[in-house]
């Protein structure tokens, strides 16, 4: 088989040695009886390509071998599930704390109302960390509620775990 070479790369084949016939920057070179695509140019001489190791593979004509692709990975973006979080808060113990509390004074109705606009309406995290800060706050100045227990805080820490909240309860 004879191959045309231009530029340094194969650019066809032809069955007659045609070195007079072709334009310039063309050559002509012998080479195995094989496709265009089962060879490769080295600069010298036309060459059958290695097997392909696996479908994966594919021949990279600046070093003449086959290679693996790059993975490129994907940086996980963290999606808040603010629907699950409501539906691990609703009948929770720490939710029931909360509603008693918001019973009881203005301030600690208020920061719940704004917990539960957060949690249903506005969903924006920065606002969820101000509403519980103020809700703990409230919380923490009535008597027979106070803060959060330590397993309430850890409960509350692993629901927002769960959904997707890098938010943590100290």
């Amino acid at each position: 088989m004879i191959f045309l070479i231009c530029n340094n790369e194969i650019a066809g084949i032809t069955d007659v040695y045609l070195e007079s016939e072709l334009p310039t920057g063309y050559k002509c070179i012998e080479g195995p009886n094989l496709l265009p695509y089962e060879v490769y140019w080295d600069g010298e001489a036309v060459l059958p390509k290695p097997p392909q190791p696996s479908l994966e593979h594919y021949w990279d004509s600046t070093t003449n071998t086959w290679q693996l692709p790059q993975l490129i990975t994907i940086p996980q973006i963290k999606v808040e599930n603010w629907d699950k979080l409501i539906l691990l808060l609703d009948s929770s113990p720490e939710w029931g704390r909360v509603y008693a509390a918001a019973e009881k004074t203005l301030k600690a109705n208020t920061a719940f109302t704004t917990l539960l606009t957060t949690l249903t309406n506005l969903r924006k995290v920065e606002t969820l960390i101000f509403a519980i800060a103020k809700l703990r706050e409230a919380m923490t100045g009535i008597s027979g509620v106070g803060d959060f227990t330590s397993e309430e805080i850890a409960s509350i820490n692993q629901k927002l775990t769960d959904c997707g909240f890098e938010l943590q309860l100290s």
